[in-house]
């Protein structure tokens, strides 16, 4: 403290800055922070100085987050009255989750509308009864400041606001009101959508489709889009439900997560670029066969992407490999996956067939007489299984045996000139 008392000012906003933490709420998901809330008090408490200068500091009271919990709300109020003096017009990250209803909740909830032109980063979840920021009566023109929406409630009537600066936009809503002119959404380069509406979610789909690097789509649509939709900068596809892998032709994906017993098939999707694979629900052969058009994967995951495992916890996010999908690995030919050489097992996995796994990796990773068989035709070795991992909980599960022989692969480059495979 003696060597902070004699720093000049523009030191001391440093050490301001690192205590408070990053300028923006984290994406897709947050949580309230009562670290980070009470932060800035905590640093004009110090001494005179320290609150003269944290006073006259806009930047660090930008964090408007509130706990969940209705009962806290009330000590709250005072707390946002402070916020709001100080922060003055900088641009203000908020945070409101609410299931429930009462008097000082839907004051904090009214006073946190009002401020909506300076809303930099929002996670709004509220149910009925709370007013309606963007019904477009009450809701401002055009949020210059806005980059990032989250957004989960039923209001019956939505209209989204034209955000220029907007890149990532989450919606888990009953219905958007389209019906006059979509959003000005320029920068939207991130969209998870769980409407409920199946000509919502098309909607949005096709209009930000040319500018979209990430697409989530959760909603449990019968029928698919209406018409193929083009991403052509797309890099990240999330589907729940893989009817839609079909409709969507994105030359440039590179990384593509789906619930394996939804697939029917890809279609002429134009995925010849994805190496990234991540699959979870009732992975089985059939989904070995449908995914052969993927010559480019090196990493399968088994795992609930982000942002389906923490937004969609309705939603059953396990995973069950069986061992007839890693035996299709093993044997077919020409073989799948081809380019294949990291397998990751993430903590949400209930079955692991550990032997047609190892039979899998000694299959890809040892030398047999076949490839001698083919050394003078254009015959093509796949790569060899370099790395597999899993969550420590599933470790702990694992047979002895089938440690043993990971440990053993793990030792031994099968190999000449290529890395050895290794376990974690």
């Amino acid at each position: 403290m003696s060597t902070l008392s004699t720093a000049p000012d523009d030191v001391l906003l440093i050490v301001f800055e690192t205590i408070i933490g990053p300028a923006t709420l984290p994406w897709p998901t947050a949580e309230y922070s009562p670290e980070r809330a009470i932060a800035p008090f905590t640093l004009a408490a110090v001494c005179q100085r320290w609150r003269s200068l944290a006073q006259a500091t806009p930047t660090i009271w930008s964090y408007f987050g509130f706990p969940p919990e209705l009962k806290l709300h009330t000590q709250h109020l005072k707390r946002l009255d402070i916020l709001v003096s100080l922060a003055k017009n900088v641009t203000i990250d908020v945070l409101f989750e609410c299931d429930g209803w009462r008097p000082d909740t839907a004051q904090l909830w009214n006073r946190l509308t009002l401020l909506m032109a300076q809303w930099r980063t929002a996670w709004i979840t509220i149910s009925d009864g709370f007013k309606n920021p963007f019904d477009p009566d009450l809701m401002p023109q055009i949020l210059h400041r806005l980059k990032q929406l989250v957004l989960s409630c039923n209001f019956a009537h939505i209209c989204l606001p034209n955000a220029p600066v907007m890149a990532r936009l989450y919606l888990n809503c009953n219905s958007i009101d389209l019906q006059y002119s979509l959003p000005q959404l320029p920068s939207l380069r991130s969209l998870i959508c769980l409407t409920a509406e199946q000509a919502t979610t098309e909607s949005l789909c096709r209009s930000y489709a040319s500018q979209l690097v990430e697409l989530c789509i959760v909603d449990d649509m019968v029928h698919g889009f209406s018409e193929p939709i083009h991403c052509l900068n797309l890099a990240t596809l999330i589907l729940d439900d893989a009817l839609f892998i079909p409709q969507i032709h994105a030359p440039n994906l590179h990384k593509l997560a789906i619930r394996a017993h939804t697939l029917r098939g890809l279609g002429d999707t134009g995925f010849a670029n994805v190496v990234h694979l991540v699959l979870y629900g009732d992975v089985h052969e059939q989904a070995a066969d449908r995914l052969q058009k993927l010559r480019s994967i090196v990493t399968i995951s088994f795992a609930a992407p982000e942002p389906i495992e923490s937004l969609c916890s309705w939603r059953s996010i396990h995973y069950t490999v069986t061992a007839g999908f890693f035996n299709q690995l093993a044997t077919v030919h020409p073989p799948i996956f081809p380019a294949l050489e990291s397998i990751h097992f993430g903590v949400a996995g209930s079955i692991i067939p550990f032997q047609s796994l190892l039979d899998f990796i000694e299959s890809r990773n040892q030398v047999t007489e076949e490839d001698g068989d083919h050394a003078e035709t254009n015959w093509q070795r796949p790569s060899i299984l370099k790395r597999v991992t899993m969550s420590p909980e599933l470790e702990i599960s694992m047979p002895q045996w089938a440690s043993t022989r990971l440990s053993i692969f793990s030792s031994l480059n099968l190999r000449l000139n290529e890395v050895p495979f290794s376990y974690s």
